[in-house]
């Protein structure tokens, strides 16, 4: 049942996993999923929310790409006067299933090639029956996404070798993808890239593919965000907008500097809670 290498077992978990998307996210388990998806998502089709402050001027520190995402299928419901009250809650959800699948089936390549069938089967396993996997794996957060992400990324870079190959470039396009949305992503990465500089002479693929595909990448989304908050949610009043403000004049939006800019260098983020620097030790 749990050797995904057998059709019926992959359409198995293919199923587990659409019955708790579909059964499964009616309550909220935490803010951060209407704050960083659905909200955001639901205001882009329909507008008319007042959005919380992280997608506000002047602070725009949030990418909008994943909000963006997950709104095509409301998109398409509201296209053909379907968005029933159901369909749309759970439109962004049946959204971030095929994403949810993609992970499913590249940690099981990864597990094969470094920990074997076996054991990657008993992983398995205790992902399908860990309450807080099944529960919080489901749900629209752009922590999700960062661990779908580096999974799918972790499968290109095992292929990585010292060559510039179609491996490199996804793998690249995935972490560009990540450290745009959460810019803190490509920390544990370093020294995993150290290691095939160093061991498999990947400098160059890697120099390569930062030219050819993170520049590009970057600017594209960089200039997505920018068309984004250029009619974003101004208000600070606590009321509803029914419009969106398009009578600003273009700025480039680089949601990665703002974030440093607001929560490190003006310290808004110990409003939200703050650790002594040896907590985690």
């Amino acid at each position: 049942m749990f050797d995904l290498d057998r059709k019926h077992a992959f359409i198995f978990l293919g199923l587990w996993r659409f019955v708790f998307t579909v059964c499964f996210t009616k309550m909220l388990v935490h803010p951060d999923e209407l704050f960083q998806g659905t909200q955001i998502a639901y205001d882009f089709v329909y507008g008319g929310v007042d959005l919380p402050w992280e997608w506000r001027d002047p602070y725009r520190i949030r990418n909008a790409l994943y909000p963006i995402y997950l709104s095509w299928p409301l998109m398409v419901l509201k296209y053909f006067r379907i968005d029933y009250p159901y369909l749309v809650l759970i439109s962004p959800y049946l959204a971030h299933f095929p994403l949810m699948m993609l992970s499913d089936y590249y940690l099981w390549q990864v597990g094969k090639q470094t920990v074997g069938k076996s054991a990657t089967r008993i992983a398995f396993i205790i992902t399908l029956t860990n309450v807080f996997m099944v529960e919080y794996e489901i749900r629209c957060f752009t922590n999700t996404l960062e661990k779908i992400l580096t999974v799918i990324a972790y499968h290109f870079y095992l292929k990585q070798g010292s060559s510039m190959t179609i491996n490199t470039a996804i793998f690249t396009a995935l972490l560009t993808l990540g450290f745009m949305m959460r810019n803190t992503s490509p920390v544990g990465w370093v020294p995993l890239l150290c290691i095939k500089i160093v061991r498999d002479g990947a400098f160059m693929p890697f120099l390569i593919a930062g030219v050819t595909v993170f520049i590009p990448l970057t600017i594209g989304i960089v200039y997505l965000d920018s068309i984004y908050y250029l009619g974003a949610n101004t208000s600070s009043s606590g009321t509803s907008l029914d419009v969106r403000d398009t009578t600003k004049e273009f700025e480039w939006t680089f949601t990665g500097l703002n974030f440093l800019r607001i929560n490190v260098l003006q310290g808004l983020s110990k409003y939200f809670g703050d650790h002594n620097l040896l907590c985690y030790f």
